[in-house]
């Protein structure tokens, strides 16, 4: 999955109330050229990703924030 291609890498972006009908798996395209992704829900660290595309699942409920490892806590992880 390709959420917006085109955005400039050295800006942020924030999705809201992203889905798809009949809940389906998709790879998101790592917008970080390879580097490592850490991953948050509800505001605690869950793990780090790697590679070109990366698979995540989620839960109904949850705010998942995504972020480049070498960022540190996004500030709206929680």
């Amino acid at each position: 999955m390709r959420v917006f291609p085109v955005w400039p890498h050295d800006s942020d972006v924030r999705l809201l109330g992203l889905r798809a009908e009949g809940a389906f798996l998709g790879a998101l395209v790592n917008p970080w050229y390879s580097k490592r992704i850490d991953v948050y829900r509800d505001g605690q660290y869950v793990n780090t990703l790697l590679g070109d595309r990366v698979v995540r699942k989620t839960e109904a409920g949850a705010t998942v924030v995504l972020g480049p490892e070498w960022a540190g806590r996004p500030a709206d992880a929680g």
